[in-house]
């Protein structure tokens, strides 16, 4: 028996999510196409974490709040490299 929190659909988009990990490498010509890439993946997750029900998707919540955080942690690397425009 399972939690009634955990259905499948938020089980299967759970383990999608983490079998593509954000920290892995961006494939990427220039650091500005990185960061784009890295701020736009905020707005996603943000948008689906303000859908979620804390009693109904905890688990989820939790994961999105870490990749959320690393994502976040990945861009203040990526602003420190880029060169000083006065």
């Amino acid at each position: 028996m399972t939690h009634p929190a955990i259905t499948q659909q938020t089980f299967s988009k759970a383990v999608s999510a983490a079998t593509h990990p954000v920290h892995e490498a961006v494939m990427a010509d220039s650091l500005e196409v990185m960061v784009t890439y890295h701020r736009e993946k905020v707005q996603v997750l943000e948008r689906t974490l303000q859908q979620l029900n804390l009693l109904d998707n905890a688990r989820e919540i939790a994961f999105i709040c870490r990749e959320l955080t690393q994502i976040k942690a990945t861009l203040r690397q990526l602003e420190g490299k880029r060169p000083f425009n006065a």
